[in-house]
């Protein structure tokens, strides 16, 4: 008999209340055991073991009611996947004590016919007592996962393509100023020029077409057939389960424009030459053009390279996903600004507020930007009232100093245009992220998350009230007992 299936037959047994909740994970990758990966196997199993055995010798990480805490953070779980989950999808979480940096969340099983994952899911130890914070952090952590329909990924993709090219364009303009001093290739160039309006514009629709014809099944299937004579089932399958995944979507939009520079260079370089050069004969033309693309491209010189601006893609989805479900959590739980920077803060403890002025302060600000601003759509509840922020600021508490750091970003950063300073290329282009601080991306972000908050309120999500309750309340027995009796049920 294996490990795992003497760990199902032992809670089986036992009955015991905190072991419960991973019995429904735990049937699941016992009867897939062979299609999962053995070492995350492996992972839950101990993961499982460890717990039953501090139970018996009472010394768990020295806290005495961390099995009161796990049930009470399970049935918690239970009720927020419940309320988010407006599809037939399936999630099972499993919830583990861990000496990790973070919380943080894995997925260790997925079953596409019936719709079915498994996650597991790390709490930061020394957070695992103050549940108000591990409520939020819980409800973040599912948001990645849970309530596709809130998340608006059609319209998330329509500004993705904008977002991209504008990234793209403003590398060129930031990679070519870098090296103008010294290069006549670019010294002539014009960055002020509205062509390169139109060339940010046909960027954009060349990555849509290249992204809508990637994730064409019927396309893919050709690839391999032309490529290996044969139909490759499980690429096919992969293109179409992962094209709406932010890590798919990065990677298959980095390669569109990396294509279009070097195959393509002319779309990007013909309109803004013609502005510059009226007489421009062909020949001097395609010659200047193939001049800046191998500028672009260049392997002898990386750090001049438009894709050593490849961290500012990674650096939009860290931004688009983060501050995504800390808005989710917002909404769900019907956090006060204050809930919400406590809990930032205790899980990133401000040792250096400087910290707190480029990643994490660009999440915050999008979240506070978003819900201080008003819809005529949304009932009140469903913004942030300036009052309780002004109140914020006006303290000396690490939550006034976020908030303080926060705000700088918005007032300072925001309004300011990539190109409205003549200097603003030469102070920024030795900080990637720096070109995040261009307002029609950040206005992109932000009208994305605005949908998403109007799609929150639209879904009339049910069970949303019992997930609201559970959250203020200090008692949960009526909560617990419900849960258990699900438990038994299913």
């Amino acid at each position: 008999m294996n490990t795992l299936k003497r760990i199902v037959d032992y809670i089986k047994d036992r009955k015991v209340s905190w072991q419960l909740p991973y019995l429904p994970s735990l049937d699941i990758l016992l009867q897939n055991e062979d299609n999962i990966n053995s070492e995350l196997l492996d992972i839950v199993c101990k993961n499982i073991q460890n717990l039953i055995y501090e139970e018996q010798t009472n010394h768990l990480f020295g806290i005495g009611s961390v099995f009161e805490d796990l049930l009470i953070y399970n049935a918690f779980v239970f009720y927020v996947e419940r309320s988010l989950n407006t599809k037939d999808t399936q999630y099972h979480f499993m919830l583990f004590p861990a000496m990790t940096e973070d919380s943080g969340v894995s997925e260790i099983y997925y079953q596409e016919e019936e719709h079915k994952h498994v996650f597991m899911m790390e709490l930061k130890e020394t957070t695992i007592p103050d549940r108000k914070d591990m409520f939020i952090v819980l409800c973040h952590e599912l948001a990645h996962y849970v309530g596709s329909d809130i998340r608006c990924r059609n319209y998330r993709l329509d500004k993705l393509y904008n977002i991209y090219s504008r990234l793209t364009i403003i590398g060129i303009k930031t990679l070519f100023t870098r090296i103008q001093k010294n290069d006549r290739t670019v010294k002539i160039f014009d960055f002020e020029n509205e062509a390169w309006d139109q060339v940010e514009q046909n960027l954009s629709q060349w990555i849509k077409l290249y992204y809508e014809r990637e994730t064409n099944p019927k396309f893919v299937e050709e690839i391999c057939i032309n490529e290996y004579n044969e139909c490759d089932e499980d690429l096919v399958k992969y293109s179409k389960n992962n094209k709406e995944h932010m890590f798919f979507i990065l990677s298959t939009m980095k390669d569109s424009i990396r294509d279009m520079i070097k195959y393509k260079s002319a779309v990007i370089f013909e309109p803004i030459i013609t502005q510059c050069f009226e007489n421009l004969d062909y020949d001097k033309r395609e010659k200047l053009i193939q001049d800046c693309t191998e500028l672009i491209l260049i392997d002898t010189h990386p750090e001049n390279s438009i894709f050593s601006f490849s961290s500012a893609f990674s650096y939009i989805e860290y931004i688009l996903k983060e501050s995504y479900a800390d808005l989710v959590s917002v909404l769900e739980l019907e956090l006060t600004p204050d809930q919400y920077l406590h809990c930032l803060v205790s899980q990133n403890p401000l040792k250096n507020p400087r910290r707190y002025t480029v990643k994490i302060c660009a999440r915050i600000a999008l979240v506070v930007y978003t819900m201080s601003h008003v819809d005529n759509d949304l009932p009140t509840g469903y913004r942030w009232d300036d009052e309780k922020l002004i109140k914020i600021l006006c303290t000396d508490t690490e939550e006034g100093k976020v908030l303080n750091a926060v705000y700088e970003f918005i007032y300072n950063t925001i309004p300011k245009s990539y190109f409205e300073n003549s200097n603003a290329i030469n102070e920024l282009y030795d900080n990637v992220y720096m070109i995040l601080f261009d307002k029609v991306i950040l206005n992109e972000i932000f009208e994305y998350f605005s949908m998403c908050r109007k799609k929150f309120y639209t879904s009339k999500l049910k069970g949303l009230e019992k997930v609201r309750t559970f959250f203020t309340e200090e008692e949960h027995e009526g909560y617990l007992q419900e849960y258990e009796d699900q438990l038994k049920v299913t």
